[in-house]
């Protein structure tokens, strides 16, 4: 939730304070090797996938999101 809110935010173009751009951990860009292979909507537009902690520094992650990336 955390990496997602954040990212949503620079998206929109929000301000983002410093306090929660320090707790971003990982940032990473997926590409496809074969474009035909993405959703019409987002096809030649980059993704961007996050990895962030809580204010109170802890690391929050479902692990079937390692696997399958189910909500």
């Amino acid at each position: 939730a955390e990496a997602s809110t954040l990212l949503n935010d620079l998206y929109e173009g929000e301000d983002v304070e410093d306090a929660r751009m320090e707790r971003l951990l990982s940032l990473f860009r997926l590409e496809f090797k074969d474009p035909n292979q993405m959703a019409a909507d987002v096809r030649g537009k980059p993704i961007y996938l996050a990895l962030c902690m809580t204010p109170d520094q802890r690391v929050r992650l479902k692990p079937q999101n390692l696997l399958v990336n189910l909500p």
